[in-house]
């Protein structure tokens, strides 16, 4: 994944970060999406706004490598300039 700043064009924005545990035993690639998916959560004026959730969730051979973070970034479907999350995208 390459960062940019939200003044840039990018197709979507990190908005949740979900952390497990550095001493959490795997609990298996279902367990982690749905627990990374649940952080995903938008409002009914999200979703009517075409914003959709991508889960990003540690696979295993990630986790055996220390990756304990999960993210949700929220996306258009088209590149944007600007933050979600601040307001300054103008939706559809």
């Amino acid at each position: 994944m390459t960062v940019v700043p939200c003044g840039e064009p990018h197709a979507a924005e990190v908005v949740t970060v979900y952390a497990f545990g550095t001493t959490d035993v795997w609990p298996g690639q279902e367990r982690v999406d749905d627990r990374v998916a649940h952080a995903c959560q938008l409002t009914a004026a999200e979703e009517s706004a075409g914003i959709r959730a991508v889960v990003w969730a540690p696979t295993l051979t990630s986790w055996e490598s220390g990756d304990r973070t999960g993210m949700c970034l929220a996306t258009l479907g088209r590149p944007v300039t600007g933050s979600l999350l601040d307001g300054s995208v103008t939706l559809p």
